[in-house]
């Protein structure tokens, strides 16, 4: 029996921080199987968010990217290396899968652009760097996005799943993704819905001044639930993206502070019609 340990590292379009998860994975009888042994979560510093928020919106330099880019990969450095440490893991036999954190992506041109200078993590951290996940899929003509489904479908091929089959997932990062496994788990569809957090962390810190960053538990959007504008949000739900045929991927260069500005209301009711709108183009997808 021979097992290997990775730790998953990702930073999203939400751009909050960092997500680390520590998994054992286990060959026996040329069947490998997960176990998730450590998880956890470390929030971007101010200053860093807000340099990263700026390179999301496209108004870098490639010597700012660059610089940022540097300083991005030594703040991850730092936050694995206190995860490895927590969990104690044998360096020398563990990985690191390190996504970089998106600052554009376009598979219209077959573009996406992470940074991350996956040599500078190595270096820090004295272990493997695997990276570089969506250009593979985006050479091949793909969207290179989302990135979770072909997680969903190794796990709806374990036969545990298979009584569940066909299924649906979910994801909700800063963009909304679904993954539908078929019955017989033969074939993937998998595409990015729309807006996920984006929007939605957006209003709340146009609401607040700042001040926040998410709507906890949804209670700012819970509390004006009765007077959503739903049929302003519909004729937003019928635009272009959302009647394109799968596979479609997007991100922030769509769903941004621009795009936020059609989302009627101000407040808490723009952070409510903002949770609607997302709510929405979620559920029609299906």
């Amino acid at each position: 029996m021979k097992s290997v340990y990775s730790i998953g590292v990702m930073t999203g379009t939400s751009c909050d921080g960092a997500d680390l998860a520590l998994l054992k994975f286990t060959n026996l009888h040329s069947i490998w199987t997960e176990k998730l042994v450590g998880n956890d979560s470390v929030p971007f510093p101010s200053e860093l968010r807000r340099r990263l928020r700026i390179a999301q919106m496209g108004r870098l330099n490639v010597v700012d990217a660059a610089v940022l880019s540097r300083d991005y990969s030594l703040w991850l450095s730092t936050a694995i290396n206190l995860f490895a440490m927590s969990n104690h893991c044998q360096k020398s036999k563990t990985l690191i899968a390190v996504h970089g954190q998106t600052i554009w992506h376009d598979p219209t041109r077959s573009i996406s652009i992470q940074l991350l200078e996956p040599a500078t993590i190595a270096f820090e951290t004295h272990m493997s760097v695997v990276c570089a996940f969506r250009q593979p899929d985006l050479a091949r003509g793909g969207q290179g996005a989302p990135l979770v489904p072909l997680y969903h479908w190794l796990r709806a091929r374990q036969p545990e799943f298979k009584a569940l089959r066909p299924f649906a997932i979910h994801n909700v990062g800063g963009i909304g993704n679904l993954t539908y496994i078929t019955k017989n788990s033969a074939e993937l569809t998998a595409f990015d819905t729309g807006p996920g957090n984006a929007l939605i962390d957006l209003a709340v810190e146009k609401y607040s001044n700042g001040k926040k960053h998410f709507d906890k538990n949804g209670a700012i959007a819970k509390a004006n639930i009765d007077s959503i504008d739903w049929k302003q949000l519909e004729r937003l739900a019928a635009e272009e993206y959302f009647k394109r045929i799968p596979p479609k991927s997007t991100g922030r260069e769509l769903f941004n502070e621009s795009y936020l500005k059609k989302i009627p209301g101000r407040g808490a009711m723009l952070v409510a019609n903002t949770t609607a709108f997302t709510a929405l183009t979620m559920a029609q997808a299906y």
